[in-house]
């Protein structure tokens, strides 16, 4: 029998976690999607990596960082 920690636990999984121009940059798969978070913030929710994946270059791009 499954145990209340265990429902609580995270089934998210880091498909992505790369620096990119000195900043880290993490893909993790959730339920609803891939979520891409940059430098530990939170940016948003994608259909694929590949979108988060290209998301995340063109923000730091934007900023220019």
């Amino acid at each position: 029998m499954k145990t209340f920690k265990n429902l609580r636990e995270s089934k998210d999984q880091i498909v992505f976690n790369k620096k990119m121009s000195k900043y880290p940059v993490v893909i993790t798969k959730t339920n609803k999607g891939f979520h891409l978070s940059i430098d530990g913030d939170s940016v948003d929710v994608f259909k694929s990596q590949k979108e988060a994946e290209v998301t995340a270059k063109q923000v730091l791009k934007d900023l220019g960082k």
